[in-house]
């Protein structure tokens, strides 16, 4: 399976910053047969550990630094992502590093749907150990409706064609209970063996963890599944309305779904942690970023089509929102990719 996550060091470290690639004395755990890459600094240090099999991915990446640190990382498929927060605390930020998706803290573990993109994760100083697999979108769709209707606001998101305004789509925070405690412990201790048999070994415990977290999902969001999924809707709606061109305003949502503009506010505040407003912000100028990055259209033309009176108006908002003009977005975006293909080389 390719690799959904490549890390980079923020720039102001880089040169002083050396890589490895085998595991140090200092990592919590040491995963048997999984690959390695090693970042050490005089002031923090990042592990990342993983195994790579066909449909599943499993990463553990630890974090110890003395200062605060922002580490930008880019996700490289948009599939499923189940994040286990097993000492410290992660904060999850977009690809501006400053508008927060979600704080997950020791203890919690989250499952997520995350779009190709950049982002940026930010630690307090301290020790912080985050484990996470991924499952190819392909396989959880072909096995559609085996019991996974508890995650089928993910699959409705992860069964669209166009992903241009996808975001980051989050079910409530869980806790890592002793069944879960016990399955990733088994994995960070399997023993030494052919191959394929670890491989093997990693589907199974990936098949438990997800089943559990099915179990999880069921037994915490019985009572709210209803009004989680009504905003879950509504967040999609705002998605396909931007791609025909439309802003729709929190007034003709409410409206839309019959129900009060002050409690559609609150719950998606709930679920989010971000004002609605907020959120249609971020798809808007994330659709933006796409039309300007990756497509051939004229400014006067991407500007219509997100809601911008005119060129003017458009660049303005654009260059107040990411910090630098549309003019210099392709070059941004290509600084990025070329850097992530770096990385794979």
């Amino acid at each position: 399976m390719k690799k959904p996550i490549h890390i980079e060091i923020p720039s102001r470290y880089r040169g002083d910053t050396q890589k490895l690639d085998q595991c140090p004395p200092i990592a919590t755990h040491k995963l048997a047969y999984a690959s390695c890459n090693y970042w050490r600094h005089a002031r923090f240090s990042i592990i990342e550990q993983y195994y790579d099999a066909k449909d599943v991915f499993i990463g553990l990446t630890e974090v110890r630094n003395k200062d605060e640190i922002t580490i930008p990382f880019s996700c490289e498929r948009y599939d499923l992502y189940w994040l286990y927060q097993l000492k410290g605390r992660m904060e999850l930020l977009d690809r501006t590093g400053i508008n927060k998706i979600l704080r997950i803290s020791n203890g919690q573990y989250i499952l997520t749907a995350m779009p190709e993109e950049k982002y940026y994760a930010y630690f307090k100083p301290g020790r912080h150990l985050l484990c996470y697999f991924v499952v190819k979108s392909e396989w959880l769709l072909r096995n559609d409706g085996a019991g996974l209707d508890i995650i089928d606001s993910f699959l409705a998101q992860l069964r669209q064609s166009e992903r241009i305004t996808a975001s980051v789509f989050a079910q409530e925070l869980l806790t890592i209970g002793p069944v879960v405690r016990k399955q990733l412990f088994t994995m960070f201790t399997l023993s030494k063996g052919i191959p394929i048999h670890v491989d093997a070994k990693l589907y199974k415990l990936s098949i438990n963890l997800l089943v559990q977290s099915l179990q999880d999902l069921t037994d915490d969001t019985i009572v709210e599944d209803r009004h989680k999924l009504l905003i879950d809707q509504v967040r999609l709606y705002v998605s396909e309305q931007l791609k025909e061109g439309q802003i729709p305003p929190i007034e003709d949502i409410a409206a839309h779904f019959n129900i009060s503009t002050s409690y559609l506010r609150k719950q998606h505040k709930r679920y989010y942690a971000i004002d609605l407003r907020q959120f249609i912000k971020q798809v808007r100028f994330d659709f933006a970023y796409y039309l300007v990055t990756r497509s051939n259209l004229s400014n006067n033309i991407i500007a219509s089509m997100c809601g911008f009176a005119d060129k003017a108006s458009f660049g303005k908002a654009f260059k107040r929102y990411f910090g630098f003009p549309p003019s210099q977005a392709s070059s941004q975006f290509e600084r990025t990719q070329n850097f992530s293909i770096k990385n794979e080389k």
